[in-house]
């Protein structure tokens, strides 16, 4: 539970209205009633709620990864037929009380039918890795070193376990994580909160290898706080390292910095955001250059990485995600590169300190984590240009 609570991303995610965090609650309680199904001969209580359960995540994200899990589990046992009549009802009943009537059988079908990825070719063995990079800032490095301790543990376990909790163990816990981690590397655009259901079997599998380090301690006669307390505080450090800019953040920053050096009515684009009072919105690209770009690099960085190390400059506009069109593309890495009327005068960062985000930041740039991001301000060179400094402004 510590593990799970102090686990990065799922701490992040948590502030967002997205249905990754709550899609996660409904599958680990369909996925724990359909074990407990299987370790019994009688009753099928547990079996119905699963479903219930597992209707409920589909309904809130299409999440189908644990639909086979459920219909290997329902044909597990007798009476078979009775069991799969429980299993739709309950699944019907989960799905439509999740979804509150709004969704409609033909808005599923029409989202079944066409997809709800983007029209973007992303390069999957680059995204794997892009990922892996990001993999420790998503879960710490002590917990990442602990779920690949449990997993190897895990197996060793398994090879003297009894021969039906082996094969419903894998049926319920082995398909689920599988499935969604081929649909994140295979399928979906290529965002960190899609590794949000994963981050719970991280936190049970770190769970089994602290718990067996903790045994080691106590058989020498030593205090498990030892091995437990470096752990949680570093899993708290990182925590608190990704969540105090929501109080600081360099919007704010980069907010007083604009009061503070740009005269009023001045023409503004901020990208991902609305116009400031005493500031005129206009457009770049589209409407004409204005006197300021105030640019968010989780946006930004699109452009200048793609499905890439940081800025490798993409060529091919099919390749980066939201760039709508070439010459968007062409004109953030000419502003970024130096090619443009444009200035940059000031730069806004995010100030992690734990060595996850400042390897993931170093070698990826920002991936739209937390949208907690760098800011970077430029001006048009049209006349003297304040000191590129990051800390002008009150």
């Amino acid at each position: 539970a510590w593990l799970l609570a102090l686990g990065g991303l799922h701490v992040t995610q948590s502030h967002f209205f997205v249905a990754d965090v709550p899609v996660t609650t409904w599958l680990l309680l369909s996925l724990w009633l359909m074990w407990r199904d299987t370790q019994t001969t009688e009753g099928h209580e547990a079996l119905r709620w699963a479903a219930f359960f597992t209707g409920a995540a589909f309904a809130l994200k299409l999440f189908f990864f644990s639909f086979p899990a459920l219909g290997l589990v329902t044909l597990w046992r007798g009476p078979r037929l009775r069991r799969v009549l429980h299993v739709l009802v309950f699944a019907a009943t989960g799905f439509w009380i999740s979804s509150l009537g709004f969704d409609t059988p033909f808005t599923f079908a029409r989202v079944l039918g066409g997809g709800t990825n983007d029209p973007y070719v992303f390069d999957r063995v680059k995204g794997a890795v892009l990922y892996l990079i990001q993999l420790p800032g998503m879960l710490s490095f002590p917990l990442l070193i602990l779920a690949i301790a449990g997993a190897v543990s895990l197996v060793r376990a398994l090879r003297v376990a009894r021969r039906d909790r082996v094969i419903a163990g894998l049926i319920i816990f082995g398909t689920v994580p599988l499935i969604t981690l081929l649909f994140i590397l295979l399928m979906a655009d290529h965002f960190p909160r899609h590794w949000v259901p994963l981050i719970p079997w991280a936190a049970l599998l770190g769970a089994w290898a602290l718990d067996r380090g903790v045994r080691r301690l106590q058989e020498q006669g030593r205090s498990p706080v030892l091995l437990v307390a470096p752990v949680m505080l570093w899993m708290l450090a990182l925590v608190v390292d990704s969540e105090r800019g929501f109080i600081a953040e360099p919007r704010n920053d980069a907010l007083r910095w604009l009061y503070a050096n740009a005269d009023s009515g001045s023409t503004l684009y901020w990208s991902r955001h609305g116009t400031p009072k005493n500031f005129v919105n206009l457009r770049w690209e589209n409407e004409g250059n204005p006197d300021y770009l105030a640019l968010e690099m989780y946006d930004a960085n699109n452009f200048l990485s793609g499905i890439n190390w940081r800025n490798s400059y993409p060529t091919d506009p099919s390749t980066v995600f939201d760039v709508e069109r070439p010459e968007r593309l062409h004109a953030f890495q000419s502003l970024f590169r130096g090619e443009l009327p444009y200035r940059e005068v000031a730069r806004f960062s995010e100030g992690y300190v734990m060595p996850e985000h400042r390897l993931s930041m170093w070698l990826v740039g920002d991936r739209a984590r937390s949208y907690l991001t760098e800011v970077v301000i430029f001006r048009r060179a049209t006349g003297e240009t304040p000191s590129p400094s990051g800390s002008g402004g009150p």
